[in-house]
């Protein structure tokens, strides 16, 4: 090559590194605003702005390893009083918690829970000669660019944006992250057509200055749904020029050196339906999602000191992932594939600690014990714009310290029935701590004699006087104030029923008339000759939380028992009812028993054993008429070995805990403590907490009640909740999220596929209304994960019940045997009523094989199919064995021969029974 052509080819060099960069830069003068120094300071990132915190650069860290988390991909590593969580592939990496450690990423950003997949890892990237995207390249994607603007002169500046469906530019005078400032932006929602300019005012900036050649950083984002002509561009005005797309002769992209253009990074799937939870306040703490990673070990150390918290304590952002001691009394334990699950409580508030697989000591010991426990905090949403401590992640047992009993301790015990303390009750093995309540009916030398609740129990009987009991007793809080006696209702409003008793004891002629829930039409009692006692009434019967009878009734006083032959029972409406019954009240949803025959010879035992519940049917079965129907009032009572340190007087109500023991098939209570001597600790208040941005529509506003058509509805809203359960066997594309208010099964299509929520995580829908109604199930238009969040405070079954829609859908607990695991990830647990399937989210068959005869106490989502009630347990996590099968399935104690009948009646108490006798054929 000649001289001659150097000397050209130079010149022309020269002079298009003039036009990029002005005349102030030169080609050797320039130097790549990319290349930063790394950052070492763990608390860089907290409070650091969310598009400040989009910019990758290099990370140096060191501190002490406080947690591992390899199947969620997190490293938390803390120095002094700072904390990181670094987002990451842990897979490769052999590090452990208690390790001092040098840690170095190559790319590292602020992490984005909503859209994990941001900044670091996009699906592609196209390089761009000008600041304006390819038309039509797909749907539901994220298009970002971003890098640095070099001006060409010295001056005043005015930028436009247009774009589909949602845009962002945000532009810094210099190149510094920090000053990045959202200068003009396409609304969400609000799309543009192509290089439209000027629809909204948004779009165009205020006069920016700027210095020739000085680089300016520079972020464009973009989100778009379905559609055609669809991209982004951004236009500028040059001092003294008109409007014109930026050229890329003016950019220089962030990932490297290069000119004369910029890359466009895409990512698919993109569902948040705006770019703001990308670019919108601040990090929220130090959470960083890194690659390239690497870690040298330096030794081992000690954890660090930690910081105390209380539980329900509201936590700063600076706070979460640090290493914290909290103390509180373990109420659950559940042992699973990937650790323990504890939940700590105090003063009504919940923690969960999280334990490694590792650790082999037998956890499920420490329930009902108060415990002191240090480990990783992480905070969740308090569902009112504040984070309070929600989990603790544990690194061994031996950061868990059993503190003894105490009052805290003692209260979360739940009581046990008085009336339940028999040997055939398999879930009160000798030896277990229980709490009774009741009244001091005798004390002599050190003993007492506690009086439990009132129990009803129901028989049946062809003669009088041989009598076969319908079910166990069941406890029902009567007072003697309650009322006693006939009940007889229609199914049909207006239509009359009408019951002839005879042989009826426990009634006087002091019984009147009434209407439950104003019954229509009026009823009548006739006293015919020799005693019969003709019932006339009307009503629509049992409901699922009240009553609509006829009631011919006295009060209860001191009565035991009542009794009476049903001889004759008619109606024009089949299944209407007569019978006996005992009410605390005439409100429609007191507490009642009843023991019933409808027309078509069916027996019906119901009661309700809390006001405002719903009501429960135990074992029907049939019988002709005539038929003798008895209800009895029992007041159970047990042996207390009180001892001289508890001081009450006969005719207390006392609350008690201790152990039971056995004595000749009778049960004892020994070495017992009373809640009532114990100091009562007031729970702490919060401090004041305030409001989230964006208000949420309560779900129960939404969800129909059962039998109830969908609820009308115009336009979109905003719902939040926490998952409960996804996946099979509601199918992979349905979830079930609950917040305060009520529970709602949601559909996602495949395009949510890819980020699907985790159970435990709160997570924010869009939901449009269809036709003037909303959908059900919940079908979103957008999706985001908030983070992680508290599993809601569990409900009974019978609880749960008297929701809306009968609890469908509501996070609730349950106690039984497991009795038979079949395929397809069910089993049979077998409660005190009845029998109820449990389909397992995530575990195996072998698991579940494991568990049978075993005592579980379980947390999951009740479902009706067929009008049946199932659990669906999201996974093993959420299962506790309360008392593992007994290794000798027949080493029972022997109960009598004639409690049989009724011991068949009452499911759930054990899998086996013993009895002795002599064969007689």
């Amino acid at each position: 090559m000649s001289r001659l052509v150097c000397l050209l080819l130079l010149l022309m060099l020269n002079c298009k590194m003039s036009l990029l960069f002005g005349a102030e830069v030169t080609a050797g003068g320039f130097g790549w605003p990319g290349a930063m120094v790394p950052i070492t300071n763990s608390d860089y990132f907290s409070g650091l702005s969310r598009i400040a915190a989009n910019q990758e650069r290099p990370v140096r860290l060191a501190g002490v390893v406080t947690r591992v988390d390899k199947g969620r991909g997190i490293l938390v590593l803390q120095n002094g009083n700072s904390s990181v969580a670094i987002h990451a592939d842990m897979t490769s990496l052999e590090v452990r918690p208690g390790q001092s450690i040098q840690f170095r990423a190559e790319k590292a950003a602020g992490w984005n829970r909503a859209f994990p997949e941001f900044p670091l890892n996009p699906f592609t990237s196209l390089w761009l000669t000008n600041l304006s995207t390819p038309m039509n390249w797909g749907g539901y994607y994220l298009a970002r660019v971003h890098g640095y603007l070099i001006p060409p002169v010295t001056g005043d500046y005015r930028f436009w944006i247009a774009g589909k469906n949602s845009a962002e530019l945000w532009l810094s005078t210099n190149a510094s992250a920090e000053a990045l400032l959202k200068v003009a932006f396409v609304p969400t929602g609000k799309p543009t057509k192509p290089l439209q300019w000027d629809k909204y005012t948004a779009q165009g900036s205020e006069l920016i200055h700027l210095q020739a050649g000085q680089p300016c950083q520079l972020d464009v984002m973009q989100e778009h749904r379905a559609g055609s002509d669809n991209n982004v561009a951004v236009a500028w005005q040059i001092p003294g020029r008109g409007l014109e797309v930026i050229d890329g002769r003016h950019l220089i992209p962030y990932a490297g050196p290069q000119t004369n253009g910029i890359f466009c990074e895409y990512w698919n799937d993109y569902l948040l339906a705006s770019v703001q939870p990308l670019t919108a306040g601040q990090m929220e703490s130090s959470e960083i999602v890194a690659s390239a990673l690497h870690i040298e070990i330096l030794g081992e150390t000690v954890f660090p000191e930690p910081i105390l918290v209380e539980p329900g304590e509201m936590l700063p952002s600076a706070q979460n992932f640090r290493w914290c001691e909290i103390t509180g009394v373990v109420s659950f334990a559940a042992r699973h594939s990937d650790g323990w699950s504890l939940e700590l409580t105090q003063d009504d508030e919940r923690v969960e600690l999280k334990l490694p697989a590792s650790v082999q000591s037998n956890l499920a010991a420490l329930v009902g014990k108060k415990v002191r426990a240090r480990g990783v905090g992480e905070t969740v949403f308090a569902g009112d714009g504040m984070r309070k401590l929600g989990a603790l992640w544990v690194p061994a047992d031996s950061e868990i310290t059993d503190m003894g009993a105490d009052f805290e301790m003692l209260q979360n015990i739940k009581p046990v029935s008085i009336g339940e303390l028999t040997p055939e009750n398999s879930m009160l093995a000798a030896g277990r701590r229980i709490r009774i309540r009741g009244k001091i009916l005798q004390q002599s030398e050190g003993r007492w004699v506690v009086q439990g609740s009132s129990r009803f129990g129901a028989f049946i009987s062809t003669n009088g006087t041989s009598w076969v009991p319908i079910a166990s007793p069941v406890d029902v809080p009567m007072e003697d104030s309650a009322a006693v006696g006939m009940v007889v209702s229609s199914l049909k409003e207006g239509d009359m029923t009408l019951a002839r008793y005879d042989q009826v004891r426990g009634l006087s002629a002091r019984a009147q008339d009434i209407e439950i829930s104003s019954a229509f039409p009026t009823g009548k009692t006739t006293i015919k000759s020799g005693g019969q006692l003709e019932v006339a009434g009307g009503g629509t019967g049992f409901g699922s939380g009240f009553e609509r009878v006829h009631f011919y009734c006295e009060p209860l006083a001191d009565k035991s028992e009542i009794v009476a032959r049903l001889i004759d029972l008619k109606s024009p409406e089949a299944g209407s009812v007569a019978g006996l019954m005992v009410r605390a009240s005439s409100d429609p949803r007191d507490r009642f028993v009843s023991l019933t025959m409808d027309t078509g010879g069916v027996i019906n035992f119901r009661f309700r054993q809390l006001s405002g519940e719903r009501d429960e049917l135990v074992n029907p079965l049939s019988m002709p008429l005539p038929c003798w129907l008895k209800l009895q009032r029992i007041y159970p009572t047990v042996e207390v070995q009180a001892g001289t340190n508890l001081i009450a007087e006969v005719g207390k109500t006392v609350d008690l805990v201790g152990t039971i023991n056995w004595e000749n098939g009778t049960p004892v209570i020994a070495d017992m403590t009373s809640l009532d001597q114990l100091q009562r600790i007031e729970p702490a208040k919060l401090p004041a907490q305030s409001a989230e941005v964006a208000v949420p529509t309560p779900l129960s506003r939404i969800v129909p009640d059962r039998n109830e058509r969908l609820r009308e509805g115009i336009g979109s809203i905003i719902v939040r909740g926490v998952v409960t359960f996804l996946g099979p066997p509601l199918g992979a594309d349905h979830l079930v999220i609950q917040d305060e208010s009520a529970s709602a099964l949601v559909r996602l299509t495949t395009r949510f596929s890819r980020h699907s929520p985790r159970v435990g995580e709160r997570v924010e829908f869009e939901i449009k209304s269809r036709n003037e109604k909303w959908p059900m199930p919940l079908d979103p238009n957008r999706m985001q994960i908030l983070g992680s969040a508290q599993m809601p405070e569990p409900l009974s079954l019978a609880a749960a019940n008297s929701q809306i829609r009968r609890g469908e859908y509501r996070w609730v607990e349950c106690r039984g045997i497991v009795r038979e695991a079949k395929t397809n990830q069910v089993f049979l647990l077998e409660t005190r009523n009845g029998e109820i399937p449990v389909r397992v989210g995530a575990g195996s068959t072998a698991q579940l094989e494991q568990l049978i005869d075993t005592l579980v106490n379980l947390r999951g989502v009740l479902i009706y199919r067929d009008d049946r009630a199932s659990l669906l347990l999201p996974s093993m996590q959420y299962l506790e064995v309360v008392e593992p099968a007994p290794t000798e399935p027949f080493s029972l104690p022997v109960i009598a021969i004639e409690k049989l009948v009724g011991f068949a009646r009452s499911p759930g108490v054990s899998h086996r029974v013993k009895v002795v006798g002599v064969v007689t054929s």
